[in-house]
């Protein structure tokens, strides 16, 4: 099934919702526990991606919230850092993190996981940068 062309008038959000639900009704999709708590009270569907409606991650209610949370400050802790490479300058800080300009920008992005050390070496990068005298 294609997205809006094969139900006439449906956005792909309603075409995806519909895809989701009848997958659970028929069996195709079958709920599963909390991937935090382990529970079955109140267990929902979460969906990294709207192109992907049969690929889940099973959350109670509680947990489902802490996880959007959690993507959001992440979200929110990216964009930041990246507003203040952007200002110091990519080829910069990427330098002297020695690593590629592209994956810098790559894991900016969001395409590819920035990991805690990376950061670590970013944000040490950004003071050094920022206390050297502007040519």
């Amino acid at each position: 099934m294609g997205w809006g062309s094969d139900i006439i008038g449906i956005s792909k959000y309603h075409n995806f919702l519909y895809q989701y639900r009848k997958a659970v009704k028929e069996g195709r999709l079958i709920r599963g526990k909390c991937m935090i708590c382990g529970g079955t009270y109140r267990v929902a569907g979460h969906h990294e991606s709207y192109y992907e409606p049969l690929r889940v991650l099973w959350f109670c209610d509680t947990h489902h919230k802490v996880w959007h949370k959690a993507r959001r400050d992440s979200y929110l802790e990216l964009f930041a850092l990246k507003a203040l490479v952007d200002r110091a300058g990519r080829k910069a800080v990427a330098a002297k993190i020695d690593m590629p300009y592209q994956t810098l920008s790559h894991k900016l992005g969001g395409f590819s996981p920035l990991f805690d050390d990376e950061k670590k070496k970013i944000i040490s990068a950004l003071e050094e940068v920022a206390k050297s005298p502007k040519e």
